[in-house]
């Protein structure tokens, strides 16, 4: 029987088999978020004090604008189901369904379109008077209002699934310091923001003559957030303990926003088996990934609207001109001269790996853990840290993070390991199975303490990374016959190219844009933005007047040094001049043997084609 695939466009498509990408894919996929809508409410302080400029010309409530319009474009093509409103509070006029004073809705959350962002890039261009169109207040007003309206459009017009986020942009560290009544309002409505699974993300901005300090009202507001039943979130954690001031800057708070803005998501959710009884669960993160473009969709214009075409794909046998089910398709695979059948259900019964029973820690055990592991982390034993070599990571690193979502007392307990890993400088080598139908490896959890800047700023998080193991013939010796060594002065030369091309300061490889990616992303910010397309400045390309300018003289004596060493030591064997020309060449012969005869015709050779095919005929 043969079958061929046909196409169609009423629903979607499905893998009938299982493909060897779909560990791949899933790196670029989160497992947690397959259905789920994020919903994102921007609350923007518009007082008095957020409309002056500090001493660089900058206004806050503009900075903050062009965080928010920001967010807009990245959600348009990355996360288009995303919900996203905009409330501002401290204006002169009001626009809110509760008709609260000084509060002003100035988008309802709903899928971002075009028209809102061409509204806040109004605001953030001048070319609409923000203090005319919406005012600015001195009086005091109720924070406890604010969040009220937010609770309002978020169960109104949010989805039922999917994070809630506030994103509170103030300089206001210290909100009715003077009315009691106020303050406790605002305390009561951020628990029952708690109460609903809606977390505030606090965005303070300094202020020119003051430090923006969470302790004096925010801290307590932010204590709630622990109390929501999903994830523990790094971020929440880090702004909870950062010093007054600091990472508050009015300059950072556009790059803040989008941080922000783009939701982290865990790659896996998996238990640690520290030993027998002893499990605790862990998040899994991609830290660096490679950004690639997302994939174009089919559209069908219908009652004068674009809607999305679903394609699906079924597979017609070619002899009865019938559809297939899966069931009716089968593969096989050639052994002893014979075509072995496999169903479906058995090839992803050979892909599966399941738990074959408890397991002691004796070694016997810890040998059959490597060889038949659970899904998820199986600890296997220590080893010191000297042993794994940099060029045994062969693929690319998660980072784990511990989860209290299934067992409570994870962070503890992997905290206490972490330390320990970090005191002894040992690595732990696990068996890893990220779910059911991706291969078992065997891993290495390599320990990262935290690393904070001068400012208290953490730069880097602490947790373990796994390391893949490679097997024994992933590891080639490539054998070296000669290692030739540079003259002292040679050395010399190449330590001053090397130290004048040096990049001062601490150098940002995440602040260098793929050009590509680049370009085609503000083509499409040009398209719906109704704009002309710019050209896209490519940050890859060398600064070579720079580079002359720094370490052209000390590049031009060491070439002329390797000119006057390097031609004698690298010298080698003369090599064999092939042979041309003769009649007798194997070549020549191979070379005319495989020409036409009309090729022969034309180099007047037909009387040498029969001498060719007797001898192609001795040779057979």
């Amino acid at each position: 029987m043969s079958f061929s695939a046909s196409s169609s466009t009423f629903g979607r498509s499905k893998p009938t088999f299982y493909s060897e990408e779909e560990e791949t894919n899933l790196d670029q996929i989160s497992q947690d978020g397959y259905s789920s809508k994020d919903s994102m409410l921007f609350v923007i302080d518009c007082s008095s004090s957020m409309q002056q400029p500090d001493e660089n010309g900058k206004v806050p409530v503009l900075e903050a604008f062009q965080g928010v319009q920001a967010v807009l474009m990245n959600k348009i093509f990355t996360s288009g189901n995303d919900y996203v409103g905009i409330v501002l509070y401290g204006t002169e006029k009001k626009s809110n369904p509760a008709d609260h004073d000084h509060i002003y809705v100035l988008q309802d959350l709903d899928i971002p379109d075009a028209e809102l962002i061409k509204e806040t890039e109004a605001i953030t261009s001048g070319s609409m008077d923000f203090l005319e169109e919406y005012g600015a207040t001195q009086e005091e007003h109720p924070l406890g209002n604010v969040f009220w309206t937010c609770i309002d459009m978020f169960g109104l017009k949010a989805p039922k699934s999917g994070s809630k986020r506030i994103f509170l942009i103030t300089n206001e560290d210290n909100p009715h310091s003077g009315n009691q009544n106020f303050r406790n309002s605002a305390v009561q409505r951020a628990k029952d923001l708690a109460e609903v699974d809606i977390r505030i993300e606090l965005f303070g901005v300094n202020k020119p003559d003051h430090d923006f300090d969470r302790s004096l009202f925010y801290e307590n507001i932010l204590s709630f957030q622990q109390r929501i039943g999903r994830e523990v979130d790094e971020e929440w954690q880090l702004d909870a303990k950062t010093p007054a001031g600091t990472g508050n800057a009015l300059d950072d708070l556009v790059a803040r926003i989008r941080r922000k803005g783009s939701k982290k998501r865990s790659q896996f959710r998996i238990p640690f088996q520290l030993a027998e009884g002893l499990t605790i669960g862990v998040r899994g993160y991609t830290l660096v990934q490679e950004q690639k473009r997302k994939p174009y969709k089919y559209v069908a214009d219908i009652f004068q609207q674009s809607l999305e075409v679903e394609p699906i794909t079924a597979w017609k046998c070619a002899d009865t001109n019938n559809y297939l089910l899966p069931t009716d398709i089968k593969q096989w695979y050639p052994y002893g001269g014979e075509k072995v059948v496999f169903s479906q259900e058995e090839i992803k019964a050979m892909r599966t790996f399941r738990d074959p029973g408890k397991f002691g820690f004796t070694a016997k055990s810890l040998l059959a853990k490597a060889l038949w592991p659970t899904t998820g982390l199986v600890l296997i034993g220590f080893k010191p840290r000297r042993l794994l070599r940099k060029h045994y990571n062969i693929s690319h690193s998660y980072f784990i993070y511990p989860d209290e979502l299934e067992y409570e007392g994870s962070t503890r307990t992997f905290s206490a390991l972490l330390y320990a890993m970090l005191k002894l400088d040992q690595v732990a080598i696990c068996s890893f199975i990220r779910s059911s139908n991706t291969l078992p490896k065997i891993v290495a959890l390599l320990p990262q303490a935290e690393e904070l800047d001068d400012h208290g700023v953490q730069v880097s998080p602490p947790g373990l990374s796994i390391i893949s193991l490679p097997y024994a013939d992933d590891i080639r010796e490539i054998p070296v016959e000669s290692t030739p060594r540079a003259s002292e002065d040679i050395v010399e030369l190449t330590k001053k190219c090397i130290n004048k091309s040096q990049i001062p300061g601490h150098y940002n490889d995440m602040a260098i844009e793929n050009p590509s990616l680049k370009r085609h992303y503000e083509s499409l910010h040009a398209i719906v933005l109704e704009k002309d397309i710019g050209e896209a400045e490519d940050r890859t390309v060398p600064d070579y007047e720079e580079i002359h300018r720094n370490i052209g003289h000390s590049i031009k004596t060491l070439k002329e040094a390797l000119d006057r060493e390097v031609p004698e030591e690298l010298e080698g064997p003369a090599v064999k001049k092939r042979p041309t020309g003769d009649e007798s060449s194997p070549r020549v012969k191979r070379a005319r043997s495989q020409a036409s005869v009309e090729d022969h015709w034309r180099n007047k050779s037909l009387d040498k084609v029969g001498d060719v095919v007797t001898e192609n005929q001795r040779k057979v």
